[in-house]
This record gives C-alpha cells, structure tokens and sequence, in this order.
C-alpha cells in the first residue's frame, strides 16, 4: 500500500490533534446527555398513535417500519411516559364523536392489557413513578378537542374514570361552549352553554396537578372566566 507524502499528507497529520479534540468533545457531551437522560423521567407529551391502534391488526408490541410509535421503539429511546392523544376530527360532532373518542380509549386500555410487561396505565404522577421503577412505560391519555364531550359533562366524568387526564377546550373549530383561535365568528360560545366551562377535576391528593381534592383547570361563571377555581366535578 502507497501512503501518501508530500503537502497534503502533511496537512492531515496538522488537522489531526483537532480532529481528536472535537470527537473527544462529541463524546464527552453524549455521555453528558445519556447521564441526564437516564436520570430523568422522560415523558412525551402527544402521540397520535391510538388511531391505528383501533385497528385490530396493529399491534404496538411490534416493531412497525411506519408510523412513530412502538413499544420496541419507545424501548430504543429510553421513553418512560406517554401521553396517547384521542382525537376524532372537529368536524365529526355528536354522539359519532364521542363513539369514536371511546373507542379510541379502549384501544389504549386494551394496549396495557395486553403488553403489561411493557405499559402500565398511569392517572396520577405517582403512578408515573410507579411505572418507572417498575421498568415499564406509563400510558396517559388526553382528549384532544371539546367537541368529543358533546356539550355533557357527564361524557367528560365517563372518559376521567377510564383513564383520561385532561381535555383541550378546542381543536380546530369552535363548540357551543368555547371558541378556537380558527374560528372568530362565536365570540361569545363560552356562556352559551352551562356558564361554567370544566376542563377536567382530578380526584385524590396525588395528581398531575400538584393540586388537592377537585382541581377545576379551567372554570366560569357568567362572563366572568376565572383559572385556577376549585369544584367538585361528581
């Protein structure tokens, strides 16, 4: 073999120590970041993956080579929670809705069945930590838009006792009771309803929160919308 001489092998012997510096440094910061990374709970907070998870033939336990979201994956990246979105699209409103977000709801309850060596369900912050101890992956969920409640409380303590921890007011339009930045013409939607607008009440000293009893994330009364009330939701 024919080293190379001359200038340019000259050259690369003076880029060298450089070279071994920047990848010392390189290495010195992975470390850094893997050290911080497995000493912290790392939770990702939106996964649209129960809408594939409501087909029978999808099995998150697997490694898929589309989509984002599996539990050899969420393995892969040292994932220890998981917020799984239920969304059905704003223009699906009703009682169609609220079948969809239920269905939604049970594929991630069924996902924990079925992989309870992997998932455990969480409804609390302690459970997260719970699930962490315990090697596994806590599975939360969210329902991502109003309009899955069909302006009725009642549907919203239904998805609480399932598991669901927390309600966006909106998605893309407006409900009868709260309006979204992509609609203006229903600029007073929020007193049209019951006059008092509930995002969800977490029962139990423990939880996500960091608050006691009944926390009300979001209340009114009247025109007045006040944040950080406090009801009962039962």
């Amino acid at each position: 073999m024919k080293l190379a001489s001359g200038p340019a092998a000259a050259l690369a012997v003076a880029a060298l120590p450089g070279l071994l510096v920047a990848q010392s440094a390189t290495d010195t910061m992975t470390s850094l970041a893997r050290q911080v990374h497995d000493r912290a709970i790392v939770i990702d907070g939106h996964a649209d993956t129960p809408q594939r998870m409501i087909d029978k033939r999808f099995d998150i336990g697997v490694r898929h080579a589309d989509g984002n979201v599996d539990i050899p994956r969420m393995r892969d990246g040292g994932l220890d929670a998981l917020f799984f979105s239920i969304w059905v699209p704003g223009t699906v409103t009703g009682p169609s809705a609220v079948k969809r977000a239920l269905e939604q709801i049970a594929a991630v309850r069924d996902a924990v069945r079925t992989h309870p060596n992997d998932l455990s369900l969480a409804l609390t912050a302690a459970d997260i930590r719970r699930a962490v101890a315990e090697h596994k992956v806590a599975a939360l969920m969210g329902v991502e838009g109003g309009h899955m409640i069909n302006s009725d409380l009642g549907v919203l303590r239904t998805y609480a006792s399932l598991g669901v921890r927390y309600l966006t007011l909106t998605h893309n339009y407006n409900t009868a009771w709260a309006i979204t930045g992509g609609e203006s013409d229903n600029i007073i939607a929020a007193n049209t309803w019951t006059g008092r607008v509930i995002l969800i009440g977490l029962g139990g000293d423990d939880n996500l929160t960091g608050g006691e009893g009944n926390d009300l994330l979001l209340g009114g009364d009247g025109d007045d919308v006040l944040i950080g009330g406090k009801v009962g939701i039962d």
